[in-house]
């Protein structure tokens, strides 16, 4: 009597010698009783590989996963491990929707025939961008149609979408058609239109306000129009622009304004005895300025944000109060050069990164300019924190220009944000030369909101002729400063002393300043 398990057996061993793709048993009832048939099917042995499709990867690379598999019996289990090479081939270098299709052996030759489907695009659909035009979402995405979708390019064209600012939210969603990738990239659409009101207030300006009308999505086409307007006791700006973010498929931006601003200026006096001296207000003066630039920029991988741009302007100082200054009047036009790195972590209180910007303009009576001048400035900045809530901040800014360089120009020296224990425009020149220090302590607490301590060391001069820009007219300034990271901007309130050491007495003693106090809250004008 033959058992059940002794059946098994036999077919288990049939199948172990890989030889057969099929095998089974029945019992048959005969005349002479019931009979056990064997019912068995040959494997093809595969005599040759066919394939097509591949465009990406070579012939010869996938030859290599299937050459094992000739002359071999045709086994499912293992092709799919020779399918799933090549696929893994094609991962590897992003092409995700590759797969394999219409696989086919002849049993009478043992031809092996298959066709790959390396996942080519042939259509792209756009969804959500209401306001925004298609070929903005299609210049930001690196895939075209007919292109092999690539997983890698498609994060890109992702990220890209959502930089723009435009939206929201932005992804991507891959839909089969006739066995074919349809790429479909769905977006929601921000609000493009702007209206911000603002302030800032300060021991030197006072309150000054601030109106902001804009549309960031112009036309639907990402380009950005606005108008600023401002107006406190001592200032009064108003400018219009408009910006396009990329000029057709390049990374070219375009920018053109026109403006007005207006400020008040005081000029000052330093009365000195061997040991005390003071700023005193001389005079006042208002500087007007309205024109127009137009800037072309592109950000290049070593040089940052490089901008070219021509300024067209009208200048006038017209006289308000007392003396230190020369009413004028003038046009001139200029070109400027400028380049910014910057890898700060944050606009307001960053704690690691670094600015850098150097920036060359001329004007020159070829671009019908009415003065001449030539002015270089640098500035280096960098934020390093050591310790947790502990950050060092050191900034070196210096600026040259030559003698024809008008008042309305000129570098700026004194104030809270640019050298502490001077009052603003203490100086002006056509030199400078500053390094401020700052250490910065982060309190692990809040009063209400994130608060620092802040300790400043600052020492440079500014001149009038290069001959003055020596060490021995150096200003030192020494201050403390409570700030805090509000909603509406930094808010801080300092008080800082400055000296100079005269090299001409006894000892070199110190000639002291008087104590100032700051406040300011708000963005920087």
């Amino acid at each position: 009597k033959i058992k059940r398990e002794d059946i098994e057996n036999c077919l288990n061993k049939i199948y172990e010698t890989k030889n057969y793709n099929k095998a089974y048993s029945e019992v048959i009832q005969t005349e002479d009783g019931p009979k056990i048939v064997f019912n068995i099917s040959k494997q093809v042995v595969i005599s040759k590989i066919n394939f097509r499709g591949n465009e990406i990867v070579k012939d010869d690379t996938i030859k290599k996963c299937l050459i094992e598999y000739t002359k071999q019996s045709h086994q499912n289990y293992i092709l799919r491990d020779g399918f799933e090479n090549i696929l893994k081939i094609y991962r590897s270098m992003g092409y995700s929707l590759a797969h394999i299709e219409s696989v086919n052996v002849d049993k009478k030759t043992g031809i092996l025939s298959f066709k790959i489907n390396e996942g080519k695009i042939t259509n792209i659909r756009y969804d959500g961008n209401i306001k925004t035009k298609d070929y903005i979402l299609r210049r930001e995405f690196p895939l075209n149609v007919g292109d092999v979708f690539n997983i890698d390019k498609a994060s890109k064209g992702i990220i890209n979408i959502k930089s723009t600012g435009l939206f929201d939210y932005a992804f991507l969603n891959v839909r089969y058609e006739n066995n074919q990738p349809v790429i479909i990239l769905r977006v929601k659409e921000k609000s493009s239109d702007l209206v911000r009101l603002g302030f800032h207030a300060d021991n030197e300006h006072g309150l000054v306000s601030t109106i902001e009308a804009r549309d960031g999505n112009f036309r639907g086409a990402w380009e950005d129009l606005g108008i600023v307007m401002r107006y406190g006791y001592r200032d009064r700006f108003a400018r219009i622009e408009y910006t396009v973010n990329r000029i057709f498929h390049s990374y070219f931006t375009f920018n053109i304004k026109g403006y007005y601003k207006s400020r008040d200026i005081f000029t000052y006096e330093t009365p000195a005895t061997a040991e005390r001296w003071d700023a005193i207000e001389a005079g006042k003066y208002r500087e007007i300025k309205y024109g127009g630039n137009i800037i072309l920029g592109s950000h290049m991988q070593r040089f940052g944000d490089v901008t070219i741009g021509l300024r067209w302007e009208r200048h006038k100082i017209e006289p308000l109060s007392g003396f230190g200054y020369s009413p004028t009047r003038y046009m001139f036009a200029s070109f400027k050069l400028q380049s910014i790195i910057d890898t700060e972590d944050k606009f307001s209180f960053p704690t690691s990164g670094l600015l850098v910007q150097l920036s060359f303009e001329s004007a020159t009576k070829s671009l019908n300019s009415q003065v001449g001048f030539g002015k270089i400035e640098t500035v280096y900045e960098n934020y390093i924190t050591f310790i947790t809530h502990h950050t060092l901040r050191s900034r070196v800014t210096f600026g040259f220009a030559d003698n024809t360089l008008p008042i309305a120009e000129q570098f700026s020296l004194g104030g809270l944000n640019s050298f502490i224990g001077l009052r603003e425009d203490y100086g002006r020149g056509r030199q400078l030369f500053l390094v401020n220090f700052e250490y910065r302590f982060g309190f692990p607490f809040k009063i209400i909101f994130d608060t620092y301590l802040k300790l400043r060391y600052d020492f440079g001069t500014i001149s009038l002729i290069p001959e003055e820009l020596k060490f021995s007219n150096f200003h030192h300034g020494v201050g403390i400063e409570l700030a805090l990271d509000t909603p509406i901007g930094p808010a801080s309130i300092a008080a800082g002393k400055s000296f100079f050491i005269q090299r001409g007495l006894p000892n070199s003693p110190l000639s002291l300043g008087p104590i100032l106090f700051y406040f300011s809250i708000g963005p920087r004008l």
